[in-house]
């Protein structure tokens, strides 16, 4: 029962980083990021690009941190790309992070139909 238990308590404290990692609460997004795209670019088929600026502790960066984790996922899942650029920056007030790749990408035409036919992720 005791190992159960203990076993548990250490999935459940994985599951919380992954959401909620340390890093982004002591350190904010932009180490938070280094830290994400350091895992990501242990693949051995792409090339990690990252121009990433100390934005501080803005108020959306768990936000921010979750979005690049998703586009990330979604860059691996999908999009058979080689190269992956991460940017994080402050534009006046606003952060600004922006994520792209050279994977096959998608047609545009064909967003309004998956929009009909149930949600997208990001």
């Amino acid at each position: 029962m005791h190992a159960a238990l203990q076993e548990t308590a250490v999935g459940l404290r994985s599951t919380v980083t992954a959401l909620h990692p340390q890093v982004l609460a002591q350190l904010g997004p932009t180490p938070a990021i280094q830290e994400l795209l350091r895992q990501y670019e242990t693949r051995p088929d792409i090339t990690v690009r990252a121009d990433l600026e100390d934005v501080g502790h803005p108020e959306g960066q768990a936000l921010l941190y979750r979005a690049a984790r998703e586009l990330l996922a979604n860059i691996n899942k999908h999009a058979g790309a080689s190269t992956v650029s991460v940017g994080l920056f402050r534009i006046g007030d606003r952060v600004v992070l922006t994520v792209a790749d050279d994977g096959k990408g998608f047609d545009p035409s064909t967003v309004a139909q998956s929009v009909a036919e149930g949600p997208l992720g990001l």
